[in-house]
């Protein structure tokens, strides 16, 4: 009997399904795929070709890869958490050949000029990586790639380096000692990507999975694996990626101490805002005046602004009827009036609680107060507890 094989049979359009089960009868069919890493929507690639294989050319035995000589353990436990949230993606467990100890995804807090970011991140490659090691530039969109006069650079500057950039989708299949993660943002040309496919294409392509960005999901894993020893995944955190987000708030072991990360950058996903409920409250400043204020991150779609903490400008969250510091160093908190839903300061020469939107020349401002004991917020500690 005759023998066919395929290395990513599973990639094509569904018109090779059909060619397939003409020859069935006649030959033994061996393919290799991975559900994980099904990447092509756009190009009419099915991952029920995989995930289903079974239920499109019937009974089958399966033998599982399930060692990887590619990515280190660290590597693959990030990377195989991720992808397994949709859970119509198969469970399988991948060995890594090279077990690491510590975290080797790191984060990259930083709002500085990108080429500068860029550049950081490869002096502290070239601090630690072997002679020719390589460094692969990722990202959703080539736009968010170097571009070939600052590779010239980095190539002038680090010999002792290799310099690779790629999209995403160009990546599958290669690999690198370490892979720096470009373009980490939300919106439309962030990853996900939010861009809007047009109806008549969306009706030629496989049915869209359910699972919220699914694809995209997968496109970060192949991004994340394409790395031997470490990857850095570049954002600013004020604007990241919804990716980013998950892998902070879930608690991913990631190495957030490579780099020095400021306040601003550390305590940009600690407020949400309460406005749209999906950007997040961080400091910003007026323009002309340089007058510090709490924005959201949405901006301009969402225009929600309010006052910072007056003792360290971290934005506040409401807990109960408190606002507090989102910095737990700082720790400031202060009840909410319940009447103009302002702050209010404990005025010692009385002893009352007293709101600050009162004005004694203004006899329509609030005049609310309280005696007594009025309690205090949980700290951030209790909270997360």
């Amino acid at each position: 009997m005759e023998q066919v094989s395929g290395s990513a049979w599973a990639e094509c359009p569904n018109g090779v399904e059909s060619a397939i089960r003409m020859i069935k009868g006649n030959v033994s069919l061996f393919c290799v795929g991975d559900d994980w890493q099904s990447i092509y929507r756009f190009a009419g690639s099915d991952i029920s070709y995989t995930s289903g294989f079974e239920d499109h050319f019937g009974a089958t035995s399966t033998i599982e890869l399930d060692k990887t000589f590619r990515f280190n353990s660290k590597i693959g436990e990030v990377a195989s958490r991720f992808v397994m949230q949709n859970p119509k993606q198969l469970v399988k467990t991948v060995i890594s050949h090279q077990t690491a100890l510590t975290p080797t995804v790191s984060l990259v807090r930083t709002s500085v000029n990108p080429d500068d970011a860029r550049l950081m991140i490869v002096e502290r490659i070239a601090q630690v990586a072997l002679s020719n090691s390589s460094v692969y530039f990722l990202a959703r969109f080539s736009h968010d790639l170097p571009k070939q006069e600052e590779l010239s650079r980095l190539k002038w500057r680090f010999p002792a380096l290799q310099f690779l950039i790629d999209t995403i989708h160009s990546s599958k299949g290669k690999e690198a000692d370490y892979v720096v993660m470009l373009g980490l943002s939300k919106g439309k040309y962030g990853l996900p990507s939010e861009i809007v496919t047009h109806p008549l294409i969306e009706a030629l392509e496989p049915d869209r999975e359910p699972f919220p960005h699914a694809e995209e999901r997968r496109l970060f894993y192949v991004a994340l694996t394409r790395a031997k020893h470490r990857v850095y995944l570049l954002c600013d955190m004020r604007k990241c990626s919804p990716f980013i987000q998950e892998l902070v708030k879930n608690e991913y072991p990631l190495d957030l101490d490579e780099f020095t990360t400021s306040s601003e950058q550390q305590l940009a996903l600690e407020a949400a805002c309460p406005n749209c409920k999906r950007g997040h409250l961080t400091a910003r400043s007026n323009a002309s005046t340089g007058k510090k204020f709490i924005g959201c991150t949405n901006f301009p779609l969402c225009g929600h602004t309010e006052k910072s903490c007056s003792w360290c400008d971290a934005p506040m969250e409401t807990v109960g009827r408190f606002r507090q510091c989102v910095n737990a160093v700082c720790g400031r908190w202060a009840p909410i009036c319940p009447v103009s839903g302002g702050e209010m300061k404990y005025q010692a020469a009385y002893k009352f609680w007293g709101c600050l939107d009162y004005r004694s020349s203004d006899p329509d401002s609030c005049r609310h107060k309280e005696y007594g004991y009025i309690g205090a917020p949980p700290t951030r500690k209790q909270q997360a507890q």
